[in-house]
Order: C-alpha cells, then sequence, then structure tokens
C-alpha cells in the first residue's frame, strides 16, 4: 500500500525503495514490534472464549509480516 499508484519504471525505482527500506528496513524493530505484541496477549487457556479472540489477533498480525 506504500507503493500503490507508483509508476514502474526506472525513474521510480529509488524512491520506492527508499520508502519501503523506511518502512520495513529495520528488521530488529520489526522483531521487537512482533515480541512486544506477542508478549501483550493474555495467557493462553482451554477456555475456548478466550482463544477465540486472540487466534483473529494473531492472524491479523501475520497477515501484516506476508511480503
Amino acid at each position: 500500500m506504500l507503493v500503490d499508484g507508483s509508476a514502474v519504471t526506472a525513474n521510480t525505482y529509488e524512491e520506492t525503495k527508499k520508502i519501503l527500506l523506511a518502512r520495513y528496513g529495520d528488521t530488529n524493530c520489526i522483531i521487537q514490534s512482533h515480541l512486544d505484541f506477542l508478549e501483550s496477549l493474555p495467557p493462553a487457556c482451554m477456555h475456548v472464549h478466550a482463544n477465540d479472540q486472540v487466534v483473529p489477533l494473531l492472524k491479523i498480525k501475520l497477515s501484516g509480516m506476508a511480503m
């Protein structure tokens, strides 16, 4: 979405690369963000309703990691 609509040309390549690196280039920051998210989740339990809330959150978070 960051570069959606950018023309695919040699002229826009460097600018597009800068935009993507600014957002996704710091892998340590990305890893820490995901760890912080996982640590903020409530403890897992055998109660179905509690897990029903956690699984959709994980799916959303993981879908954001897919590239």
